[in-house]
């Protein structure tokens, strides 16, 4: 939903504000807030195999509105990520 009601709580009174940010009241999802760079991985799975077809990069806004704005593809991954990646 294009990242509708996003919200970093970062206090006692963050649940409250971001409940009244929800468009709607619908059931939603808590996560924990993760500091680093976001990687999206695109694939399929053919005769049960999965297959990786690209890894971005995602680029997003600065917190609190910090969701996803572009991507760079192909992700630009540091050389020890690269040798462990099942991309062929």
């Amino acid at each position: 939903m294009g990242s509708i009601g996003v919200s970093l709580l970062s206090g006692p009174d963050g649940p409250a504000a971001a409940l009244e940010l929800l468009p709607d009241a619908r059931p939603f999802l808590v996560e924990e807030y993760v500091e680093g760079d976001a990687y999206s991985v695109d694939g399929v799975f053919w005769d049960g195999v999965a297959r990786v077809l690209a890894i971005a990069e995602k680029e997003k806004a600065a917190p609190p509105h910090f969701v996803e704005v572009g991507h760079v593809l192909p992700a630009e991954l540091p050389d020890l990520a690269r040798g462990r990646s099942p991309v062929r």
